[in-house]
């Protein structure tokens, strides 16, 4: 394992298999069969081994003026190595760049105000 994994410690991650609104094409029939087809299918998308950590969300498009209502079907799961290590490298430059961006601030502000130390 890489340096960079090993002192990260793996977090879940939720991994949406659909989100649609009721405007989309995808968005599922009204007759209860067609829908339980539909549903069956999403679920088909799911690795066995996270169903049961599935769940199915109806909801609300609230940033939209027309309010339009809103399925999302998600599963979670343990990151891979990869996610991680990518996470990992992500906090890593974010904390280098605001390092970066505060020893800038810091030499700017010494700048101005040397004189009153």
């Amino acid at each position: 394992m890489s340096e960079v994994v090993q002192f990260t410690r793996r977090q879940d991650t939720t991994i949406q298999v659909i989100r649609v609104t009721e405007l989309d094409r995808e968005w599922p029939p009204l007759a209860l069969i067609d829908f339980m087809h539909w549903f069956n299918a999403q679920i088909a998308d799911i690795p066995s081994q996270h169903l049961a950590n599935a769940e199915v969300e109806f909801g609300v498009d609230e940033h939209r003026s027309d309010s339009l209502a809103t399925i999302t079907i998600s599963y979670t799961r343990a990151e891979s190595d990869e996610e991680m290590q990518a996470r990992a490298r992500a906090e890593r430059e974010f904390d280098e760049a605001r390092e970066e961006h505060e020893m800038k601030l810091l030499r700017k502000l010494l700048d101005r105000y040397q004189h009153k130390l």
